[in-house]
């Protein structure tokens, strides 16, 4: 086991909808209050780490985002204005990894 830095941190992204993946959203982990809406006073990461296991991959993203197994993403690029937000670059490829 090994604790991350914050550089090391994975992308959070939040849902505002979860049946449309324009409702995407970058989640900064020292902003995590403002993700947490009402909940959110007094919620901060702590601390995170990795852990090498022996336990199968999670399984059934698809089933909470049924979008994504055919999404391809969204046109954008570096030049285009709004190249960051997730809901522009974000493709299933970020969620299915093992496959």
């Amino acid at each position: 086991m090994a604790e991350l830095r914050a550089d090391q941190l994975p992308l959070l992204v939040t849902f505002t909808d979860l049946d449309d993946p324009k409702g995407a959203r970058v989640v900064p982990p020292n902003n995590l209050p403002r993700a947490f809406g009402p909940f959110g006073p007094g919620v901060r990461l702590m601390r995170a780490w990795i852990e090498m296991t022996s336990d199968p991959l999670t399984r059934g993203i698809e089933r909470k985002l049924p979008w994504l197994k055919d999404f391809k993403g969204y046109l954008g690029g570096p030049f285009d204005a709004t190249w960051s937000r997730p809901s522009r670059n974000l493709t299933g490829n970020d969620f299915i990894k093992g496959l």
